[in-house]
């Protein structure tokens, strides 16, 4: 399943929350009515991630960093705590709610910013996160629950536009994204994390892995690969079938992609989307069967006009000839995070605060 695919899907059910909300379906119900409702809608989001093959396996792919931002909406706490001020809100929810919101949302951006999930700090800093935003929003959930039941009209805000969406889209999606919230995994001696430095891009190996690992050092296949990403454009004919074999899979922190013609495809509208793009290739470890290319990727958009600059590693594993799987990892955050309106001058103000 594509992440286009996916935010379809997700743009048709926020769609149908709003219409939900916006007809007052929502304020005519009575506890354990809305809460039925977001814990129908949590089930059914995390059946569909153990059930359905295709969501399944995207969801597994989805980078760490992509699911951690989700959780910077939870600074809607800060409306929690207004609403409070402004006595629409009790406070035996809307102070607990709205503080804890606020903190599992504040330590959400610090981990974008400072932390690697595949850092030595990062396993045990994600998952004491997971568990700090599992237990909040737990506790938010029934927090509402127990108030709607003893004081039914101090809750009457959440069944109403915009708060309503939490009940019937956010928080199921907040949820599921604790639950299935994967650890990062520890890096070892054959499954290693690629660690860039200015000078040098170092792998964790076995003595017996070594010489495999540098027989070649610049493969043909290799040499292809650099010469056809060194410079992208829209007219730019790329030697795909020469290149990757057609049962190909090509993954990043934003996609996965089967096949050679869905590869040609995405290629294509990549290409189409920016003015140019540029690939310098630095260090490289090459194998009989596998290689890792360190790059400074280069991207020139025409709407708006800027110019991106991204490093990062691309793992290719070949046969007979051709490509069989390449993995590219980069920082999202610079790619994308940065580039939002307000949130990315937050976290390049924050980047400079902890630098």
């Amino acid at each position: 399943m594509r992440s286009s695919s996916v935010a379809v899907v997700g743009f048709v059910w926020l769609g149908v929350a709003v219409g939900v909300g916006a007809s007052g379906v929502l304020a005519a119900l009575r506890p354990p009515g809305p809460q039925l409702i977001l814990a129908t809608l949590t089930v059914a989001l995390l059946l569909a991630g153990a059930l359905v093959g295709p969501f399944r396996r995207w969801a597994e792919t989805v980078d760490l960093r992509a699911v951690v931002a989700l959780h910077l909406t939870r600074f809607v706490g800060v409306y929690f705590l207004m609403l409070y001020g402004r006595g629409e809100l009790p406070y035996a929810f809307a102070v607990p709610a709205g503080v804890g919101d606020i903190v599992v949302a504040a330590l959400a951006l610090i981990l974008l910013v400072a932390v690697r999930p595949t850092g030595p700090w990062g396993r045990p800093l994600y998952l004491g996160w997971n568990a700090l935003g599992m237990l909040d929003i737990l506790g938010v959930v029934a927090t509402a629950a127990v108030q709607g039941v003893t004081e039914p009209g101090s809750m009457a805000v959440l069944t109403r536009l915009p708060l309503n969406l939490l009940v019937t889209f956010l928080v199921p999606l907040i949820i599921a994204s604790h639950v299935g919230c994967r650890a990062p995994s520890r890096p070892t001696s054959r499954t290693a994390a690629v660690r860039l430095t200015r000078s040098q891009l170092s792998y964790p190996i076995t003595p017996k892995e070594k010489p495999m690992l540098t027989a070649v050092q610049d493969a043909p296949l290799v040499a292809m690969f650099k010469q056809t990403f060194a410079r992208l454009t829209p007219d730019t004919v790329m030697p795909l079938p020469e290149l990757y074999a057609p049962d190909v899979v090509f993954e990043d922190p934003l996609h996965r992609i089967e096949g050679l013609a869905a590869l040609t495809a995405y290629f294509a509208r990549l290409n189409a989307k920016v003015e140019s793009a540029e690939f310098v290739f630095g260090t490289q470890v090459v194998g009989e069967s596998e290689a890792a290319i360190e790059w400074v990727m280069t991207i020139r958009t025409r709407r708006p006009r800027q110019t991106i600059v991204v490093p990062g590693v691309s793992v290719l594993r070949f046969a007979a000839d051709r490509i069989t799987s390449q993995r590219d990892y980069f920082d999202v955050g610079a790619m994308l995070y940065e580039r939002l309106p307000l949130f990315g001058w937050m976290l390049r103000r924050l980047k400079r605060l902890v630098g």
